[in-house]
């Protein structure tokens, strides 16, 4: 038992001379560190607030910028409005040119069942073909058909 003390005791002050051998420098070295850090802390802000400076005057310049190309923006085309609903419309923004291609088209046909119950013998043609356009311009407005079937 009384080994037991004594190593217990031997490794308890073992212990205690280890902890106090290092405590000393890692105090030094801890002080050392703070003041590095303070000194890239110090850095790093002056990093943010010169970033931020340059942010505001690049901000600044294309406000100016934009402000001039949208000055210069009026002479720009308008947006344009398509729609495929029926046939091919297409109109600008303001309203002021549109245009729409469209047609019709009619089929006719008819048949006979053939002598030999085969299918069917007959003709298809087309009763009207026609290519349609119109539209506007400003205060013009225009509207042109051409008819295939009867050529």
């Amino acid at each position: 038992m009384k080994r037991q003390v004594a190593h217990t005791a031997l490794a308890v002050a073992a212990f205690g001379l280890l902890s106090s051998s290092f405590a000393a420098p890692a105090k030094a070295d801890t002080a050392s560190d703070i003041a590095m850090l303070k000194a890239r802390l110090k850095q790093l802000e002056a990093q943010v607030s010169k970033d931020k400076k340059e942010m505001k005057e690049t901000q600044a310049k294309n406000a100016k910028n934009g402000a001039q190309v949208a000055a210069g923006a009026t002479n720009a085309p308008p947006p344009v409005f398509v729609d495929l609903r029926k046939g091919l419309f297409v109109e600008t923004e303001d309203k002021q040119y549109a245009f729409k291609i469209g047609g019709r088209l009619f089929v006719d046909g008819g048949g006979i069942a053939g002598p030999t119950g085969n299918g069917w013998n007959g003709n298809v043609g087309f009763g009207q073909a026609r290519l349609e356009v119109e539209g506007k311009m400003k205060s013009w407005f225009y509207k042109m058909q051409y008819d295939f079937a009867n050529s």
